[in-house]
């Protein structure tokens, strides 16, 4: 529908040739055509959502849906093809909401998510069988396959009540019984897929179906030898016990050997998510496994804390002990400087006594030599006035 009201003509177009064609072959070749016209305008925008409801209107929606029930080894393009019509109907689905959304929602995304899941079980099959030394044919194959679980992706995050479909399907679980390592592993993922879109999905699933998910989940887990396959496995029983604690009763009591043989995959890469789940079953169920959570989380604070104390008191008694440190490295230098001041003085007064020695003996001496040149009469006189003088000084000090 362009911008005056009127329906896009190479929709028209597009919609008669595949009317008009007599071979059924002819068809997927035909809808790749919407392709280019889907690339033409802006992906979400106001012209994008009339072309995907003029698309709509001639029911080309539909017959991409059954276009995907064909066998592609008779088609142009092949599997390729195929892969590229799911693209096509995911996009075409997203953003659309026409008036007939019984016939919508109600049937056609449902058989939708039918068909895109039972043709990626046919390129799962086809992938498996094609000899390994063929690395070409087997590249494509799994592109192929990858492009249709991201197509199934897009379309239930987009419709968000899809997520039961894809669960519920008996496809999915064609796709877990496989040894396959490179297959599993996106089928895997697409479980977690929809569990981030949808975290009430499980609690929607009858046992059974529930069950036959968990057995196939818990069985590449136990029995694989390949660390990316017990690493997924690993994360997906997580998530679903996550989103469904109560799932952690029954994978206790269902799987009882299951502790044992996780044992294998210490030290293969994923140990933060293997203790989780070891911890979940020890725990054996959701309220036990949260107060055992909350116990390890206050054992965590605690040994935090304790950490952070201890080295509040190592670096304050690291403060202390520099300050001691220094203050006795100062104290030491005072006492230092105080002994060589000390050692100075008493070095000067003994440099100060040897030179009054020296002066008082050196005062004898001459005093001796100038007796020696007197005469002994004066030596006399000196005496006797000198013994006189004291005598006088005696008797002034008694009167």
């Amino acid at each position: 529908m362009t911008d005056d009201g009127t329906k896009d003509r190479r929709v028209i177009i597009l919609a008669a040739e595949v009317a008009e064609t007599k071979k059924d072959k002819s068809v997927p070749s035909l809808l790749l055509g919407l392709e280019d016209i889907l690339s033409s305008v802006v992906p979400g925008s106001r012209e994008a959502s009339r072309l995907k409801q003029d698309i709509w209107t001639y029911d080309l929606i539909q017959v991409l849906i059954l276009v995907l029930k064909q066998d592609f080894d008779r088609v142009s393009g092949t599997w390729d093809t195929g892969a590229k019509l799911a693209s096509l109907l995911s996009n075409c689905c997203i953003g659309l909401d026409p008036p007939e959304s019984h016939e919508f929602f109600g049937l056609c995304l449902p058989e939708a998510i039918e068909n895109m899941l039972m043709l990626s079980r046919k390129i799962q099959a086809k992938y498996i069988k094609t000899d390994k030394e063929m690395d070409k044919a087997r590249k494509a194959a799994i592109e192929n396959f990858r492009t249709i679980l991201d197509s199934i992706t897009h379309l239930f995050s987009g419709h968000v009540f899809l997520t039961s479909n894809v669960m519920r399907s008996p496809w999915l679980q064609q796709l877990l019984i496989t040894d396959d390592v490179d297959t599993t592993l996106s089928v895997l993922s697409l479980m977690q897929n929809v569990l981030r879109v949808n975290s009430t999905v499980l609690s929607t699933l009858d046992n059974k179906i529930l069950h036959g998910i968990l057995d196939e989940v818990t069985y590449k887990l136990s029995a694989s030898i390949d660390v990316e396959i017990g690493s997924s496995a690993t994360r997906c029983l997580l998530t679903f016990c996550d989103v469904y604690p109560s799932l952690i009763e029954v994978i206790c009591a269902r799987y009882k050997g299951l502790r044992p043989l996780l044992g294998k995959w210490t030290g293969k890469g994923f140990g933060r998510d293997l203790k989780r789940l070891l911890a979940l079953l020890e725990a054996g169920s959701a309220q036990r496994a949260e107060m055992e959570k909350f116990w390890r989380a206050a054992t965590t604070i605690q040994a935090i804390w304790r950490s952070f104390n201890t080295r509040k008191k190592l670096r304050d008694a690291n403060k202390a002990l520099v300050k001691f440190h220094r203050s006795f490295r100062e104290k030491r230098k005072v006492q230092e400087q105080r002994r060589d001041a000390d050692k100075q003085q008493r070095e000067l007064e003994h440099q100060l006594l040897l030179a009054r020695k020296r002066a008082l003996r050196e005062s004898r001496q001459k005093q001796l030599e100038i007796l020696a040149i007197l005469p002994p009469c004066q030596f006399i006189i000196n005496s006797g006035f000198r013994v006189l003088q004291i005598h006088r000084q005696y008797k002034c000090i008694l009167l």
